[in-house]
């Protein structure tokens, strides 16, 4: 008949173990004396991941604060025990079990952590990792690593996304590096870092010698021979690639009516002038796009019957170093000199105009 009624009938006590007092709990565990050989403590149920994972069934809401303590992770993880990475104490909150944090694994504390040595914040499988604000979403690391701010579908590996452009674009980020002026665009260095350059609407004009007057044009430069010659003109350029386009009025210094003399006249570029001697317009690193030969001469003829001759065209300097550096305009005449002209000087007709080059396909 007692069995029957304590069956029957819920028992409600509150029990110590281990002592003969009246508990302080509804299970009061009490220590054991200083002369007991028992070890003190509490033992949850201790389990494999492969135990776990066969008896995921019997885990449901109802079991919600379920304690145990892996001892193996033995097996690939399932669902409900997805979280279970090492030994340790789990709990079950009704859909997975979670790690009870120790020393050993430390939790990410409001406030921040003192770590102690290098740790990881995100997931170990292939889930994104939203970050949110005022219980919204507002920025997402996806799992092939793209990082989307205001998207939670970045399709790049930045992806930016400003929340009130309807009413107030062009905010998207602020760069401020100290290169920020009005009107200047975003680019990069060959290492890819970033900063603000000139727009490239600007263009930097060169230098020819000032000669107010006929008398002063005797700074032209007077071509006798097929040599490379300095003139007294020169562009100041900064780092970078840029488009040099040019006019040049070349003058044979006698005029012989109905001749069919003609000359090939070169023009290019130079920054030391010690190495015009051995200069390569083939060879040079300081013209042309690339390796490539194009985009390094200004060429045209002058002929012995014509007044003067107005050669033009457009060619490329590479500064590639990180200073400003002062570009020599030289010429050359590339066949046999049958007659003398000139080149370079106070011509009205000169122009030398240099545009950078932001990019090259």
């Amino acid at each position: 008949m007692a069995a029957a009624f304590l069956a029957l009938s819920p028992l409600k006590a509150q029990v110590t173990v281990g002592a003969l007092r009246t508990p302080n709990s509804t299970l009061d565990v009490a220590t054991q004396p200083s002369t007991s050989t028992t070890p003190d403590g509490m033992m949850a149920p201790r389990v494999a991941l492969s135990l776990l994972n066969a008896r995921s069934a019997l885990y449901t809401a109802n079991q919600k604060g379920a304690l145990v303590y892996v001892t193996l992770v033995d097996v690939a993880t399932i669902p409900q025990t997805v979280n279970i990475t090492a030994a340790g104490y789990y709990y079950f909150d009704g859909a997975v079990w979670v790690k009870i944090t120790d020393s050993k694994n430390p939790t990410w504390l409001l406030g921040g952590n003192t770590n102690g040595s290098l740790q990881t914040l995100g997931t170990k499988d292939a889930y994104d990792l939203p970050v949110i604000t005022n219980n919204t979403e507002k920025m997402r690391v996806t799992a092939g690593g793209n990082v989307g701010i205001n998207t939670n579908n970045p399709t790049a590996t930045l992806d930016i996304v400003q929340t009130d452009k309807a009413a107030n674009p062009g905010h998207g980020f602020i760069l401020d590096d100290g290169n920020q002026q009005p009107g200047y665009t975003l680019t990069c260095d060959a290492n890819g870092v970033g900063t603000w350059r000139n727009s490239g609407i600007s263009n930097i004009m060169g230098v020819f010698p000032t000669a107010p007057t006929e008398p002063q044009c005797t700074q032209k430069i007077t071509i006798t021979d097929n040599l490379w010659h300095a003139t007294n003109a020169y562009i100041d350029l900064p780092p970078g690639m840029w488009r040099i386009d040019m006019t040049l009025a070349l003058l044979p210094v006698t005029v012989v009516a109905g001749s069919t003399n003609k000359i090939l006249q070169q023009s290019t570029f130079l920054s030391d002038l010690s190495t015009l001697n051995t200069f390569n317009y083939v060879t040079s690193t300081e013209i042309g796009i690339n390796a490539s030969s194009s985009y390094r001469l200004i060429s045209g003829f002058v002929n012995q019957d014509t007044y003067f001759t107005i050669p033009n065209g457009m060619m490329v300097i590479r500064n590639t170093s990180t200073i400003m550096k002062r570009y020599y305009l030289i010429v050359h005449a590339s066949t046999a000199v049958t007659f003398t002209y000139t080149a370079g000087g106070c011509n009205a007709e000169n122009t030398m105009v240099a545009t950078p080059i932001l990019s090259v396909d």
